[in-house]
C-alpha cells in the first residue's frame, strides 16, 4: 500500500511537472502570434487576447462570445498510449458556458518533459473551437448528478460511483444507541 501511494506521487509529479512545461510552452507559441496572454483561476489555464493589425493600424474582430476579443483556453497534455485528456466538472462547466468563448488546447507529447521542445509544442498543439458545445449536456448533468438532496449527494471518485451523506443529516436526524431500540419498534 505505502509503495503504491509512492507511485501515485510520483505519477502526479510527473504529470505536474509535464503539465507546467506544456503549459509554459503553448504560452510562448502564443505570445510569437502575438497574443496577449494571461494566467487565470480555476475553470481554463488562460485568458489570450488579440489585436490584429494591418499596415500599424490595429482591426478589431468581434467574436461571438461573451469576452468579445478574448478567450479562456484550457490547456491539456496528452501522453501515454490512448493520448486522451480530462477536463474537471469545474473546466466543463466554464466550457459550458464560455461556449465560443473557451477553447481546448490539447498537446500531444511523447517525450519527457525536461526533453520538450518549444517547436514540437507548436507543431503539435490543436485547438478545439467548440468544446462548449460539446460539453453542455454533460455539464448539465454532472451539475444535477453533484446538486445535493435532502442531505445526500451522488459524487464520482476515481471513477466509482459514491453516496455522500452530509453531517447536517446524522448530526440533527441521527439517534443516539439508547433510542435505538424504541425507535425500531
Amino acid at each position: 500500500r505505502l509503495a503504491e501511494r509512492r507511485e501515485r506521487r510520483q505519477v502526479v509529479q510527473r504529470n505536474q511537472d509535464l503539465g507546467s512545461k506544456v503549459e509554459t510552452l503553448v504560452k510562448q507559441n502564443l505570445e510569437a502570434l502575438g497574443f496577449s496572454v494571461k494566467r487565470t483561476g480555476i475553470g481554463s489555464d488562460f485568458e489570450i487576447e488579440h489585436d490584429f493589425t494591418d499596415g500599424g493600424e490595429e482591426v478589431g474582430i468581434e467574436v461571438v462570445g461573451n469576452d468579445n476579443e478574448s478567450w479562456l483556453v484550457e490547456v491539456k497534455a496528452a501522453s501515454g498510449p490512448d493520448l486522451r485528456v480530462r477536463m474537471t466538472k469545474a473546466q466543463a462547466d466554464r466550457a459550458a458556458e464560455k461556449g465560443p468563448g473557451f477553447l481546448l488546447c490539447v498537446v500531444p507529447v511523447k517525450s519527457e518533459p525536461a526533453e520538450l521542445e518549444l517547436d514540437e509544442v507548436r507543431t503539435n498543439m490543436r485547438f478545439v473551437l467548440d468544446i462548449g458545445r460539446r460539453v453542455k449536456e454533460l455539464s448539465d448533468d454532472l451539475n444535477q448528478i453533484t446538486r445535493h438532496r435532502d442531505g445526500v449527494q451522488l459524487e464520482i471518485e476515481h471513477g466509482l460511483p459514491r453516496v455522500r451523506v452530509f453531517s447536517s443529516v446524522w448530526e440533527s436526524e441521527g439517534i443516539c444507541l439508547g433510542e435505538l431500540p424504541a425507535k425500531l419498534q
